[in-house]
């Protein structure tokens, strides 16, 4: 009977933890989303801003959001990214002809 009791004790406190839990994690998303939306106004603005004025100048049927793509979107990191990449896939396989030309890999 005391471990019947014990038992069900046990899964009641279990399931109160892990509703606890879940809204713990819930309240912490929302505090560190809206965390981040108030640091967005901290960010510099844009350095394209000429082209942001004339997208918005001309009335376009777009987004508020898309004066804000070129402060997220690094294109000059990406293309940094690409090319180092890219210089790694080569020399792997520059690599592995190599090694097959001399016999050491089959």
């Amino acid at each position: 009977m005391k471990a019947a009791l014990a038992y069900s004790f046990k899964l009641v406190f279990v399931w109160i933890k892990e509703i606890a839990m879940k809204g713990a994690k819930k309240a912490f998303f929302i505090a560190v989303i809206l965390f981040g939306l108030g640091l967005v106004g901290l960010l510099p603005q844009s350095p394209f801003r000429v082209l942001n004025n004339a997208i918005m100048s001309e009335q376009a049927q777009a987004s508020n959001l898309l004066r804000y793509i070129p402060v997220f979107i690094p294109v000059h990191e990406m293309l940094a990214f690409l090319s180092v990449w890219v210089v790694a896939v080569g020399v792997w396989y520059g690599v592995k002809v190599f090694l097959r030309a001399t016999n050491v890999v089959s």
